[in-house]
């Protein structure tokens, strides 16, 4: 029994290390340069028509001048394998491609496009991603 838990437990660690790294590449499409920050932490200043590369994490916000926009990537994003959106870098790094659209949507790009696309595509189901609504504030006195 033990040894089965053991097993277990060392199956499951090595799917975890093992499970390939997901890079997101963000075109800015805006017209506006944004700052992308991810866990509250400015990652890159985006000038319009350039991108930023960076690996997933369920959120991410971006900052247009004062305002900030926060994103929240669909479930399962993570283990997409079709070869319409993933492009298979390595056996360890998969990338997705993604442009912010001047109304502040991101749309996935195909998995041939390596820029900006005037073009809008077919999306995977959970795009294009809109900003999550903020709650209104509490004006109870």
């Amino acid at each position: 029994m033990t040894w089965h838990l053991g097993l277990t437990f060392c199956g499951a660690l090595l799917t975890a290390a093992c499970s390939p790294t997901l890079e997101i590449w963000l075109f800015n499409g805006s017209g506006v340069e944004l700052e992308l920050l991810l866990r509250g932490q400015t990652h890159c200043v985006l000038p319009s028509q350039q991108r930023c590369v960076f690996d997933f994490d369920d959120r991410f916000v971006l900052r247009l001048g004062a305002e900030q926009r926060e994103y929240v990537f669909p479930n399962g994003l993570p283990y997409e394998t079709s070869r319409d959106w993933v492009e298979v870098v390595s056996f360890a790094r998969r990338r997705i491609g993604m442009q912010v659209e001047p109304d502040h949507s991101i749309w996935i790009l195909p998995a041939t496009a390596h820029d900006a696309s005037p073009t809008h595509y077919g999306q995977r189901p959970g795009f294009p991603l809109r900003p999550v609504p903020r709650a209104a504030p509490n004006t109870t006195p």
